[in-house]
């Protein structure tokens, strides 16, 4: 039987929010997609109806025509689908039914960091299993280095005062960071995270989970859920991070449209996404988890971060009432590389009502009407120093990068080139195979 590979989310060019979900319908013209119903609103506007000529679109799937590849067994001809197979491209099939006491090829992985090392110890513990070749979890990092503008898209008659705090670059680290659990049946990958870090952001050493992303593949145990091992992978690199001296933490709990990919391609049809409350809740679960071990010091949403503002500006405890955010200022905001707040502190186009007033009245008047709405989905954690600091060079002397898994376009691109998906547990296992030999034949150390 023949399968085809999955078809993922494609973003309509109506609503923000709106995808042509796998197996639908849309249409096409040039570059622009509209789901059926969004065509169908913008073909009956009378007015500023975008469409143009109807004649010039076409109604089309989304689906991939592309049939999973067949491999032959080299003993018996046997065909089997390539990632039932188990087999790279380099490597000669032979099937099970050829080989006497057959168990599924394998690959050691060939990775030595200490935060990998910290955070997969982290893991086993809480599993309670043992480390063997086919039991555990194992964590693997890359990291890429570049300097980032946090000046440049702020509004002017703020650049001097974001240049005076930020200064006209700042260094960041990113680490692309992967989670693989090991079996005596296949290893497969279930959980990713993108961390920025910040040696120098404004005097303070701060670190943050930018984009993560997982699929359901995690064996839970009897004590540990799903959810409390993708709990533990962040604790374990906000515990790792604050032993070798980062002092602050940031997380923006935003929530992805369901079937989107964050980091992996092809999700299963049947994960369920959280909603914005429900990942809010979900951060904040593993945040009080984090105090409670000791991890943070103090941690509080956006809310709690405003009075912590007004009380050091003010000088005094006497806060404004809630609903007044005047008391606010941008500069008191951290912002980071595509961060929340960095979006928000970024210069906007004008506004028909804008012509009146200052381009700095126009921007405080925007700025404010954002903070209502987004009380809740940022964090702000003071790590707590630890009673045993780690040597820094821990984290600064060995590092590990690689040109295709250093990066999430060029993780996605990876994968779609060697159509590694994670639709299904038996492709996940596949792709992860040959992830891991990516692994070992192209990571590049700097010591």
């Amino acid at each position: 039987m023949e399968y085809k590979y999955g078809a993922t989310n494609i973003k309509c060019s109506g609503k923000k929010e709106c995808r042509i979900r796998p197996g639908a319908s849309y249409m096409c013209a040039d570059d622009d997609v509209y789901c059926m119903r969004c065509f169908g609103v913008e073909k009956r506007k009378k007015k500023d109806n975008i469409l143009g000529d109807i004649n010039n679109w076409r109604q089309l799937e989304n689906v991939v025509e592309t049939f999973e590849v067949l491999k032959e067994c080299g003993d018996c001809g046997g065909l089997w689908h390539e990632s039932c197979s188990m087999t790279l491209a380099t490597t000669t099939f032979i099937c099970y039914k050829c080989i006497t006491g057959y168990s599924i090829p394998k690959i050691e992985i060939k990775h030595e960091c200490p935060l990998s090392q910290f955070m997969s110890e982290r893991m086993n513990k809480l599993c309670g299993k043992p480390v063997t070749r086919n039991t555990g979890i194992a964590v693997v990092n890359f990291t890429s280095r570049r300097t980032v503008d946090l000046v440049a898209d702020r509004p002017d008659h703020l650049k001097e005062q974001f240049r005076n705090k930020y200064g006209n670059t700042t260094n960041c680290t990113q680490r692309m960071i992967y989670v693989i659990q090991r079996t005596s049946k296949a290893d497969v990958i279930f959980f990713s995270m993108i961390c920025h870090e910040y040696e120098n952001h404004a005097g303070t050493k701060y670190c943050l989970i930018d984009t993560l992303d997982s699929v359901p593949y995690f064996t839970p145990t009897a004590t540990v859920s799903r959810g409390a091992a993708h709990h533990e992978v962040m604790l374990s690199y906000f515990d790792f991070m604050r032993r070798v001296g980062f002092e602050k933490a940031h997380l923006w709990a935003n929530a992805p449209v369901q079937g989107d990919n964050m980091i992996f391609t092809c999700h299963p049809m049947e994960q369920k996404y959280l909603s914005q409350v429900e990942l809010e809740g979900y951060y904040e679960k593993m945040l009080a988890k984090g105090e409670k071990s000791g991890i943070f010091k103090k941690w509080r949403n956006f809310g709690g971060f405003k009075e912590d503002v007004e009380r050091y500006s003010s000088g005094h405890s006497n806060l404004r009432k809630k609903k007044d955010y005047k008391g606010i200022h941008p500069i008191h905001i951290p912002i980071f590389e595509g961060s929340q707040w960095e979006y928000f502190n970024q210069k906007y186009d004008p506004e028909p009502e804008d012509k009146e007033n200052s381009e700095a009245a126009n921007f405080m008047r925007k700025f404010t009407r954002n903070i209502p709405d987004n009380l809740t989905n940022t964090f702000w954690m003071d790590l707590k120093k630890p009673d045993e600091p780690m040597d820094p060079e821990l984290l600064e002397g060995r590092r590990n990068s690689h040109e295709d898994l250093g990066d999430k376009m060029s993780f996605l691109e990876l994968c779609v080139e060697n159509n590694w998906e994670f639709s299904s547990l038996r492709r996940a296992q596949f792709a992860t195979m040959g992830i891991i030999d990516m692994i070992n034949r192209f990571t590049v150390v700097q010591e």
